[in-house]
């Protein structure tokens, strides 16, 4: 019996022991439990009071961006302007923000995406630490100044506004599209300029303000326009735009406008070639077409056929085209103002080239049209470029000699060569010489070209009955007997009995106090040394000049610089010398 309640005493405290370890573990379950749950609130509210500050703190700073503070800078170091979601359903909806009166300065990432209007009515600033990043509308009323990087990816910066905004900075100034909307009111440009895409001159005009505007855009939509203008008007050519064509075919139309806000368009369209990147400027003149062009080339003259003053028969203004591709030939049109009109009238007038190789004006290219009533001309199949007029196809600009060279052949006669581009009414040249130009002999005719637009190469030859100097030019006359004269070109005609090889002829005064006169003789064109030694072999002098075939002339100053004595002057070439002994005096 004993051992029997012994047993069930035993059970009873193993069953209180057992229900009391199951009752711990339920607490303490329940109590992980509860520690969990809390610990699940304390990060869900955690969360979520950050989540209201973030929130709170964007609100803060698109706050202080939509209304700032009332001074006149505002400067960010870090800012997104970009689409939100404002509905359930998650669609996005574009983005308006409106900076008012101040000038904002970007030290830090400033981004504006795509879909996004950002409107400034300050001024735009971007510190040479900021980086500005626009794939969206960029509404700017002040100035635009960039020392640090801009990266316009597809955005577009539009000027508006009355008043006269600028552009400028030390950074890149490379705009994706760019839109002039402003009237009255002006953009001037401190700075080179690219626009990569489009440049849309609504209204308002970008003053090129002596610097360049580069269009990257090869296609005619690269510069679009409606009532703005590009203004030029520079004397230098320094106001200018570039555009890359290339060999992209079709009107690209610049629209260039007067200092009185008259927009007188000029329409490059290529029709054939790679013309890689045109240049173009244009200016105004007096009625007596001055100011010349003296940039990148200088017009001479504007003579008619008997070397008249034209300016009467001419368009009171002027053009600056070029390239920079191998190839390419563009039908312009060229526009001009009223009041540009020539004194004599605007019946038929046609575009003209100086051609900067033979100083002169290029006869009118053919199958040219005007138009009085829009004050056009247009001038097909141009191929090459520098400064154009226009002028009345019954008055143009005359035509001169491309290029004209003498030099002695082996038979000690003489080879005259000379050529031209185009030629109207030529009737023959004639080949004058003169040993003194006073008198002036005819002594040869070569009949002309007639009427021609190519390259015609001339050449004669003269066996003259002198030695020594002798001049040569070329009469140029029309078949109305209306002339015109080369310049003279000279040359050296050696007596046959001189020596063949290079040699000194005399050297004089000997004795010489202050200087003396050598003249060599050399049987071709070369460098020679020249030297001067005293009795010890010493040298005392020594330069190199440069010599021409025939008789040359060399002259020697002393300036005090030798003592009295015996001398010996050297001519080296080669490695052939002579030499000749001198004396100086008092």
């Amino acid at each position: 019996m004993p051992n029997i309640k012994g047993r069930k005493k035993l059970l009873k405290a193993r069953t209180r022991i057992s229900q009391g370890l199951k009752m711990k573990q339920v607490q303490i379950i329940r109590n992980a439990s509860i520690i969990i749950f809390l610990l699940g609130a304390i990060f869900f509210l955690t969360n979520f009071l950050n989540s209201k500050k973030a929130v709170a703190i964007k609100e803060k700073a698109k706050n202080e961006l939509v209304s700032p503070p009332t001074k006149n800078q505002l400067i960010t170091n870090g800012t997104r302007f970009e689409n939100e979601t404002h509905s359930t359903k998650g669609g996005g909806q574009n983005s308006s923000y409106r900076i008012g009166y101040v000038n904002l300065t970007n030290k830090g990432i400033l981004y504006i995406s795509s879909g996004t209007t950002l409107a400034s009515e300050g001024s735009f600033f971007t510190a040479s630490s900021g980086n500005t990043e626009n794939n969206g509308n960029l509404y700017l009323k002040g100035d635009w100044n960039n020392d640090g990087t801009y990266t316009k990816d597809n955005g577009k910066v539009i000027f508006w506004d009355v008043d006269d905004q600028y552009i400028d900075g030390l950074g890149n100034l490379d705009f994706y599209n760019m839109e002039i909307n402003k009237s009255p009111g002006t953009v001037s440009m401190n700075s080179d300029m690219t626009v990569s895409n489009n440049l849309n001159l609504l209204n308002g005009k970008i003053d090129l303000n002596l610097h360049s505007l580069t269009i990257s855009n090869s296609a005619t939509s690269g510069i679009t326009y409606t009532n703005g203008f590009l203004l030029s008007e520079n004397v230098e050519n320094s106001s200018k735009v570039k555009w890359n064509i290339g060999t992209t075919t079709g009107s690209h139309v610049i629209p260039f406008g007067t200092g009185s806000d008259v927009v007188i368009p000029l329409t490059l369209n290529l029709t054939s070639g790679n013309i890689g990147t045109v240049t173009a400027s244009t200016y105004a003149t007096l009625a007596n077409n001055t100011p010349y062009p003296i940039s990148p080339d200088s017009v001479l003259h504007l003579r008619d056929n008997n070397f008249n003053d034209n300016s009467a028969n001419l368009v009171d203004r002027f053009w600056q085209i070029d390239k920079t591709g191998p190839s390419g030939t563009l039908t312009v049109t060229f526009t001009y103002a009223p009041g540009e009109e020539p004194a004599n009238g605007e019946t038929s007038l046609v575009g003209q080239l100086y051609y900067v190789a033979n100083k002169g004006w290029l006869a009118p290219f053919s199958s040219q049209t005007s138009n009085a009533a829009a004050n056009t001309v247009t001038t097909p199949g141009i191929s090459n470029f520098g400064p154009f007029a226009i002028s009345k196809s019954s008055s143009p600009l005359p035509v001169e000699l491309l290029d004209f060279s003498i030099k002695m052949n082996d038979k000690n006669e003489v080879d005259l060569i000379w050529s031209t581009t185009v030629e109207i009414n030529n009737d023959y040249f004639t080949i004058q010489r003169s040993t003194d130009l006073v008198h002036i002999e005819e002594i040869k005719q070569v009949p002309g070209g007639g009427n021609s637009t190519k390259l015609i190469n001339y050449r004669a030859e003269d066996n003259p009955p002198y030695t020594g100097d002798i001049y040569y030019r070329i009469k140029q006359t029309d078949f109305d007997g209306t002339t015109k004269n080369s310049d003279w070109r000279h040359v050296y005609v050696k007596d046959k009995t001189s020596p063949e090889e290079f040699s000194i002829h005399k050297v004089y005064p000997n004795p010489f106090s202050d200087g003396f006169k050598v003249e060599y003789f050399m049987d071709k064109e070369a460098d020679v040394t020249m030297q001067l030694f005293n009795e010890l072999g010493q040298v005392l002098f020594s330069e190199i000049v440069h010599a021409g075939e025939g008789l040359n002339s060399y002259s020697y100053s002393d300036k005090g610089s030798i003592n009295l004595g015996v001398y010996y002057f050297q001519i080296s070439c080669e490695g052939k010398s002579k030499s000749i002994k001198l004396v100086k005096k008092n």
